[in-house]
């Protein structure tokens, strides 16, 4: 799972142990940051530098994908606390020499606590440069500086095709027909956390 902050960082979500282990251990890098809530059986997040220094907006965007795919979503929370961390305070022996599984690491030293994550997500329409529409999902301001058509989902119970059938209406509604690839509807609709949620505004 990944994603582009709105001012062009990389962010990338481990989704099980096998790609959390992958993105800590091969992936980051020096100067990059890594996200992961308060929570257990949250994924690991990955915010790559690419030789810039990463900016508070890209962080907090990064925290909002931590935040909507760890269990908190689950457990329908409206916020989550978010730990922040660089890629070389993550170790796979623990504090009293254990060996960790796979895709469990031990954060050493002092870790910066973001607190009041919301769980948000926006769907968008984007028109790309040939005309056709795409959907994209990801951090609500990344979003939003794509396109003014979109809408926020946080945690419910609306099963998460049922929440793209209602997000194209809602879609429809402002921009007329529209047409989309199975593909494309497939691949957003499985980007929806633990396949639920709820619109919260469009």
């Amino acid at each position: 799972r990944w994603f582009r902050s709105s001012d062009g960082f990389l962010i990338v979500a481990g989704k099980d142990a096998a790609t959390n282990e992958r993105l800590v251990k091969r992936y980051a890098e020096p100067g990059d940051l890594l996200l992961h809530t308060e929570l257990p059986g949250a994924p690991f997040v990955l915010v790559k530098a690419g030789g810039r220094e990463i900016s508070e907006r890209a962080l907090l965007e990064a925290a909002e994908i931590a935040a909507s795919y760890s269990r908190a979503w689950k457990y329908g929370l409206g916020a989550a606390t978010v730990l922040c961390f660089k890629p070389e305070q993550a170790r796979k022996i623990g504090p009293h020499g254990e060996k960790l599984p796979k895709g469990t690491f031990y954060i050493s030293g002092s870790k910066k606590r973001i607190k009041d994550v919301r769980l948000n997500l926006a769907i968008g329409l984007f028109r790309r440069g040939d005309g056709q529409f795409e959907l994209i999902i990801g951090p609500v301001k990344a979003i939003s500086s794509k396109t003014d058509t979109y809408v926020i989902i946080k945690p419910g119970d609306t099963r998460a095709d049922e929440l793209l059938k209602r997000a194209l209406e809602v879609f429809e509604g402002k921009e007329g027909h529209i047409e989309l690839s199975k593909a494309d509807i497939e691949r957003v609709k499985a980007l929806v956390p633990y396949g639920r949620g709820a619109i919260a505004m469009s």
